[in-house]
């Protein structure tokens, strides 16, 4: 049963194997994937994107003979990796491009979408088959003679001896959509005459994504000084030709510079061929936010843009991850993904696999916005404070009297002395009794006090 998100001030959603978690407030939804490589995506997506991009700065290249190139100047189709999260979302029923290589665009919407390619003297209407309520991804590509129209990487239609000028996409309603077609790259058409060399500074992060686009034929070498060579290969091609993008992970060192070295080749010994590639650095979280109306109904949920089936939750449930933590293996910290505000996940509830909730450390109820009652800490306080009344809610260690926590130690301290004065408490109340039974036996035999205890 999926939780109801409009209770909790934040809700995290778990899912495991390339495992998802979805934290939610009043202005903004998050989306994590411990998943690095996949494209994370919210439903039904919000016109606001906010997504961190990893460019990699202050880069240099040697011996460079690659040339800087808009995509829509390159016959590549759309882009399903991580770099979507990135394109921003806008809300229209009408977009108008002139058409120069390609187009490519996403498109979210529940009713009929419609393309139009014109030329000087010709018009081709297309009426795609679509997936409602999900995102479907378009590209229009222009070759010498031919008009190629692609639907989520499957070619659609073919139209020869068309010259297109512009596309129009139209929907009845107004509708998402990404425009993926302005990226700029880094391109060639030649094979190497020499190594191309990229100097990477020191950085944060222990590799770089290269988004690399080849031809069938092509090849793509890589070397690194220290971390070793790899050849990247085109992937599968469809029988028009056309470049889809793949992602390679490279590692660099992250406390030195680094110099990687780029040969281009064609395995058919030919000097000609298509290398179009893109650079950014892995990123530390894979989030994506939205930043949403609080007037809108917050029924959101995070998936991938490459739907995959999930296998079951195999953590442990019993015990939920430490104060300020969650994830797969408690290796994500709230403060990294909230802010220094949120740094213990206050008002949480964290939901495994859509199945188990528990609030977070220190709260309780049905939008964990309860503190937890004295004598109870942990996860939705389902713990115990141990030799002691009262205990951090959050932390479970004893508090002093007086509101200040007592390390073990000092509880083994203070537990000892009450044993101590218990037991001189104990001793004077029994010399107290011993004194008051001799003082009734004076009285009834009619003798002095003094000489019965001195004597």
């Amino acid at each position: 049963m999926r939780p109801n998100i409009l209770l909790p001030l934040f809700v995290i959603v778990t899912y495991v194997d390339g495992a998802i978690f979805k934290l939610q407030n009043q202005t903004h939804i998050h989306c994590i994937d411990e998943n690095k490589d996949s494209t994370i995506l919210i439903y039904p997506p919000a016109e606001t994107l906010e997504s961190s991009s990893n460019l990699l700065e202050d880069k240099k290249w040697f011996n460079d003979d690659w040339e800087e190139k808009e995509t829509k100047n390159l016959p590549t189709a759309h882009i399903l990796d991580s770099r979507w999260q990135e394109i921003p979302v806008i809300k229209t029923n009408y977009l108008h491009f002139d058409l120069f290589r390609s187009v490519s665009i996403s498109v979210y919407t529940p009713k009929n979408f419609e393309i139009f390619i014109y030329s000087d003297t010709q018009a081709s209407y297309i009426t795609p088959p679509i997936e409602n309520n999900y995102w479907n991804h378009f590209t229009i590509i222009s070759t010498d003679k031919d008009i190629i129209t692609i639907h989520n990487n499957k070619t659609i239609r073919k139209q020869v001896n068309f010259q297109p000028k512009y596309v129009v996409f139209k929907s009845e309603n107004e509708t998402f959509l990404k425009i993926h077609h302005d990226r700029l790259v880094r391109w060639s058409n030649t094979t190497s005459k020499q190594p191309t060399v990229l100097t990477v500074p020191p950085t944060e992060s222990p590799c770089m994504i290269l988004y690399s686009s080849l031809c069938p034929n092509c090849t793509l070498h890589i070397h690194h000084s220290r971390k070793g060579k790899k050849t990247i290969h085109a992937t599968a091609q469809e029988p028009d030709m056309i470049e889809y993008w793949q992602t390679t992970e490279v590692e660099i060192d992250p406390n030195r510079e680094n110099q990687i070295t780029f040969y281009r080749k064609n395995m058919h010994g030919q000097s000609s061929g298509y290398w179009a590639i893109e650079f950014q650095l892995c990123k530390k979280t894979n989030m994506v936010s939205y930043k949403i109306n609080s007037e809108e109904t917050p029924n959101f949920t995070c998936e991938t843009l490459i739907k995959t089936k999930r296998k079951a939750y195999e953590g442990n449930i019993v015990e939920p991850c430490s104060s300020g933590r969650f994830g797969t293996y408690c290796n994500i910290t709230c403060e990294s993904v909230l802010g220094k505000e949120f740094s213990q996940c206050e008002k949480c509830q964290i939901c495994v696999n859509e199945t188990y909730c528990y609030c977070a450390s220190g709260y309780k109820g049905e939008k964990c916005s309860k503190f937890c009652e004295a004598g109870k800490w942990g996860p939705s306080c389902r713990k115990q404070c141990e030799d002691c009344s009262g205990c951090d809610p959050k932390t479970g260690k004893c508090h002093h009297p007086f509101g200040k926590p007592l390390g073990r130690g000092q509880r083994n301290k203070s537990t000892a002395i009450v044993l101590l004065l218990t037991t001189v408490a104990m001793s004077m109340t029994t010399v107290c009794a011993v004194l008051l039974i001799c003082l009734r036996l004076a009285i009834l035999y009619r003798r002095d006090f003094s000489a019965i205890l001195f004597q």
